[in-house]
């Protein structure tokens, strides 16, 4: 639970904090673990009290929705975009290919005439 809350003065996990406002919400935490309260419930609880800064990952509703779904499709988008990259690229490393069949001058095809008729 420690690790899903940020202390809101100096903005670090509430596990790794040493200010006195984290040593309270530690201490927070334990007693009403003890008492038998369910992570949810304690965690409501700090956010009515100290706003949705408290905890460490935004929301998943509303505009903070964002802070989930941007990454994701920015990470989509380069993959495709890299992908579209590396086909032309490989496209472009062919080579220009074979000449059109009109382009053969008379030299060139009669030596190709004269040596298939040697082959067959």
């Amino acid at each position: 639970m420690q690790t899903q809350l940020m202390c809101v003065t100096c903005r670090v996990p509430i596990d790794q904090s040493e200010s006195r406002f984290a040593q309270h919400v530690r201490t927070y935490l334990h007693e009403k673990c003890v008492d038998g309260w369910t992570g949810s419930r304690v965690k409501d609880t700090l956010v009515r009290q100290f706003g949705e800064e408290i905890l460490a990952a935004p929301p998943r509703h509303g505009f903070d929705l964002l802070a989930w779904l941007v990454p994701g499709a920015v990470l989509l988008a380069g993959v495709g975009l890299a992908s579209a990259l590396a086909v032309r690229w490989s496209r472009s490393r062919q080579g220009p290919g074979p000449p059109p069949p009109g382009d053969v001058d008379a030299a060139l095809a009669a030596r190709i005439d004269a040596d298939m008729t040697r082959l067959e």
